[in-house]
């Protein structure tokens, strides 16, 4: 009774934001796959109207993007790893803060878990990170043709690629059964990979403007 009473008004409030681009029908077929997704994936339901409209937020937008609905202002870098429950969660945050949003930045697993790793949660929050309201998401197809750039972690070759996009892979090592400590170690070398990358692309904006 709960999904029927919450899926619509997910619906309706989204049709407010994305109602001058896409139908109503088209805003409640992307609010039920996502709701159908995490539901799916998620081991803890306890957030999941919350989770649901958030992914049906990313979904929508990235679909006005990749059918030329609205322009990018900005680059759009999706990370991906297996599960998406670590070190694309971390790479995105990471880039997030380091960009202060001039770069739009998702994460997306070709296999989701159903929560986030606990020492990733706990190692970006003694950096003043909150992961608390994050969650595992599919790699979505709105959200890959959206993108210019896609980081793979572990799984490029199980990535479909697209010929107008930029593929690049990092070596970083799992976090499975790894210390708080070396988490630490991990988190720092994504952190480098992310600044590095984040120079790359201010460079290329710089040049795009000469």
């Amino acid at each position: 009774m709960e999904t029927r009473r919450m899926l619509p008004r997910i619906a309706e409030h989204l049709t407010e934001k994305y109602g001058k681009l896409f139908s109503p029908e088209k805003i409640a077929d992307v609010v039920n796959y996502s709701f159908a997704t995490l539901d799916a994936q998620s081991k803890v339901k306890t957030h999941l109207f919350t989770t649901t409209e958030h992914f049906a937020d990313q979904r929508l937008h990235a679909l006005a993007i990749s059918h030329g609905l609205i322009q990018g202002d900005k680059p759009r870098v999706l990370f991906v790893c297996p599960s998406n429950t670590g070190r694309s969660q971390i790479a995105a945050a990471l880039m997030g803060r380091r960009t202060e949003g001039a770069v739009g930045t998702r994460s997306g697993g070709v296999n989701p878990g159903g929560h986030l790793h606990h020492r990733a949660v706990e190692v970006l929050q003694e950096r003043g990170i909150d992961l608390s309201g994050m969650f595992p998401k599919p790699l979505d197809t709105d959200v890959h043709d959206a993108a210019e750039y896609v980081v793979a972690m572990g799984c490029l070759d199980q990535i479909e690629q697209r010929p107008d996009t930029t593929y690049i892979e990092w070596d970083i090592p799992l976090l499975a059964e790894k210390s708080v400590e070396e988490v630490r170690e991990i988190v720092d070398l994504i952190e480098r990979h992310v600044d590095e990358f984040t120079k790359e692309l201010s460079t290329s904006a710089r040049h795009a403007a000469a």
